[in-house]
């Protein structure tokens, strides 16, 4: 309730409330630059204040979601919000000490206010200074506690924490900290929570472009320090949330090699001929090493494709990354699958069927491949948002719930279109030059 309280007469700027102490100098609102964010401080402050409110307009559109702050200290109460309005962005934080001790010194470090992305901070800023009771002092400046001050970027030297606790024994409440992702190439990061409290298992996937392999992944804390990882079997790493936000950053290097098997030209099959409509697309899977022949120098263009091979083939593209054992009934360990489906599986590619299995044998359908490349496409962080109007087809009712995102997707972006009689046959099985076709469109024109 105190805090509350505070909280609300602070944000009203109340006047003709009696002063508890007294804060007198010229204080000044420091920063340490960090990209996206800036480590805030009151610097040439004499005497002992309880709390303050900050308000600085910076340029651009931030909204609420964007903006967070968080306290040096753990025992400050801390809370902000955003307007935005005309291309710029008024932020609003409020301080107050939860134990009853002043914040003191003339170096005071506040915390960290992150935007989300970088941004610059203004040259000047409005400092409400507040008294025990949380009340705006009257006698700075006589303008009730507020003053217009100068922002600049700090000038190094020493910082003394808000509450006059350098300790780390408080209770640890429900605060959460950001988790930020660094700017990276040639892969992206994939992590488990974008925010976190203190002590929260956070899982990290990196996830290397096509021909390229992890080569480092780090994790800093607010004050840039490193922060312990730890490496999974299935190549992911886990790290301990520590007390404040944290940014990670990968770094990836081409892979050295290619696979000796690896055709460099396409292979000619006797049962492809150059005119068919998929001899491109036979050409191109052939030559990435995603499809093979059925031996006897055939592709099998109208053969059946199963399961197993649509997600073994997703799991070369990807590089055939480490994985554990999957968890499907019917995919015992040592088959040709095994690893493709449990990296699948752990990566929430496949769900397989509700009785627990995972059908390896059984033949692929137009909206069961739909679902597993949608997925695949949102697991490499693609948007997958963009929806085809399916209603128009002759059997648009006969698609599965489950599908019906995955399929519209899948159509709007051309991997999967409808028939001669404008029917998208959702449950009827893919050929292997029809999954030739999808698999070409699908790199080429998505990934």
């Amino acid at each position: 309730m105190r805090k509350t309280l505070g909280y609300l007469t602070a944000l009203g700027l109340l006047a003709g409330l009696s002063p508890a102490a007294y804060a007198a100098g010229t204080p000044v609102l420091t920063y340490q630059d960090r990209g996206g964010s800036a480590v805030l401080m009151v610097e040439g402050m004499e005497g002992s204040v309880y709390g303050a409110q900050i308000e600085l307009e910076v340029d651009g559109s931030y909204s609420q979601s964007q903006v967070s702050f968080t306290p040096n200290e753990p025992s400050v109460y801390p809370q902000w919000r955003a307007e935005t309005s005309g291309g710029k962005t008024k932020v609003i934080i409020y301080l107050a000490s939860e134990r009853d001790t002043p914040l003191r010194g003339s170096q005071i470090e506040l915390g960290e206010l992150d935007m989300g992305e970088r941004f610059s901070m203004p040259g000047k800023a409005s400092l409400t200074l507040l008294s025990q009771g949380l009340e705006p002092y009257e006698e700075v400046n006589g303008t009730g506690g507020v003053k217009n001050v100068t922002v600049r970027p700090s000038s190094g030297g020493s910082s003394q924490n808000p509450g006059g606790s350098s300790g780390s024994d408080t209770e640890d409440g429900e605060e959460t900290y950001r988790v930020s992702l660094g700017d990276t190439e040639h892969g992206s990061i994939k992590v488990s929570h974008s925010r976190a409290e203190h002590g929260t298992k956070i899982t990290v996937t990196p996830i290397p472009d096509r021909g390229y392999e992890l080569d480092d992944l780090w994790v800093t804390n607010a004050k840039g320090d490193a922060v312990a990882l730890k490496e999974n079997k299935n190549g992911s790493f886990t790290f301990t949330m520590p007390r404040s936000r944290v940014e990670i950053f990968a770094s990836f290097h081409p892979v050295e090699s290619e696979p000796d098997n690896k055709p460099q030209t396409p292979p000619s099959y006797v049962d492809v001929a150059p005119d068919a409509w998929y001899y491109d697309a036979v050409n191109y899977v052939s030559q990435e090493n995603l499809m093979l022949g059925v031996g006897d120098n055939r592709f099998g263009p109208d053969g059946t494709t199963t399961r197993s091979m649509i997600v073994t083939i997703l799991y070369r593209l990807e590089g055939s990354p480490r994985t554990g054992v999957s968890q499907f009934t019917d995919v015992p360990a040592g088959q040709f699958y095994s690893d493709a489906v449990a990296w699948a599986s752990d990566n929430g590619i496949v769900a397989g069927y509700p009785d627990g299995r995972f059908g390896p044998s059984d033949p692929i359908t137009r909206e069961q491949m739909a679902a597993i490349l949608y997925r695949y496409a949102g697991y490499k962080g693609q948007d997958v948002s963009a929806q085809a109007d399916l209603s128009g087809y002759g059997d648009a009712g006969t698609i599965s719930q489950y599908a019906l995102p995955a399929l519209g997707w899948a159509n709007r972006q051309g991997l999967i279109t409808g028939t001669d009689t404008n029917l998208l046959l959702p449950t009827g099985s893919a050929t292997r030059a029809q999954v030739a076709s999808i698999l070409m469109r699908f790199c080429q024109n998505v990934l």
